[in-house]
């Protein structure tokens, strides 16, 4: 019987540059927290406003210049509204945003602060098919007028994108300065009036990896427990050679040596 595995959002996304992408996305988090860190601890600051604004300007920074050399034929395009650059892999965008540190690891509870760029890349992802039912028909009659806005939102976004990108890549870090990097969540979603992402997909990626605790276990010797050689004792006796052997400071054997009492001096 075949078993058929499911493609991860990365593995869809990325293909065989998947992993590597995994463990760029990761160091540059660990980096930018580091970073971060010490432009605080240098500000001399108890409050982590220089913390949380050198993680926003260094975090895509971090992530595109980590994952250009990753991903052969990827697009860098600075939107004319923004201070950094972002990088475009096959007609997506991939934004790297920082979770605010006051809501929750969970993933329906993540809330980015709202900008106008954001605005316009959130909406290039479509929002999640309604279920159908009776209050969900009342709320598309309302949302009509909504909707229509969100398009115009994400004409701005590819405009702003020179057209190359019709869809974005969600890549939320959650980060604090005194845990440093606690979760990492990538895929798409939309973003409601709040500033909470609405994951339509969503894969978290193991933080542990890197840490490789899972280990393949090595034999010691043989193939069993009980195959392998018996320790050695580390502790016992200590014998000295020369006086076990019956000699003297000088090695000469005690019989041998002439003491001054036994010399006949007449």
């Amino acid at each position: 019987m075949t078993v058929e595995t499911r493609a991860t959002y990365m593995e869809r996304q990325f293909g065989e540059f998947a992993e590597g992408a995994i463990r760029v996305l990761i160091d540059a988090g660990n980096t930018t927290h580091e970073r971060s860190l010490e432009a605080k601890d240098a500000s001399r600051l108890t409050t982590n406003e220089v913390y949380g604004a050198s993680f926003w300007l260094n975090l895509p920074r971090q992530v595109s210049g980590r994952l250009e050399p990753v991903l052969p034929g990827v697009v860098r395009i600075r939107p004319p509204s923004s201070r950094y650059s972002l990088l475009v892999w096959n007609g997506t965008v991939i934004f790297p945003v920082k979770v605010m540190d006051r809501t929750s690891t969970g993933a329906d509870s993540m809330r980015v602060r709202v900008s106008e760029l954001r605005r316009e890349l959130f909406a290039l992802n479509p929002p999640a098919e309604r279920t159908g039912n009776l209050f969900d028909l009342i709320d598309d009659l309302n949302e009509s007028d909504d909707h229509g806005v969100s398009e115009g939102i994400a004409d701005d976004a590819r405009l702003a994108l020179s057209g190359s990108a019709d869809a974005m890549m969600i890549v939320a870090y959650v980060c604090t300065a005194d845990g440093g990097l606690r979760a990492l969540h990538v895929g798409t979603g939309t973003l409601d009036a709040d500033g909470y992402i609405v994951w339509t997909e969503r894969q978290s990626l193991s933080l542990l990896d890197e840490l490789d605790l899972v280990a393949t276990p090595r034999l010691a010797a043989g193939e069993a427990f009980d195959d392998a050689p018996p320790l050695r004792p580390a502790l016992g006796l200590v014998v000295d050679e020369s006086e076990a052997a019956g000699l003297g400071p000088t090695g000469l054997r005690e019989a041998e040596i002439t003491r001054p009492n036994d010399t006949n001096t007449e």
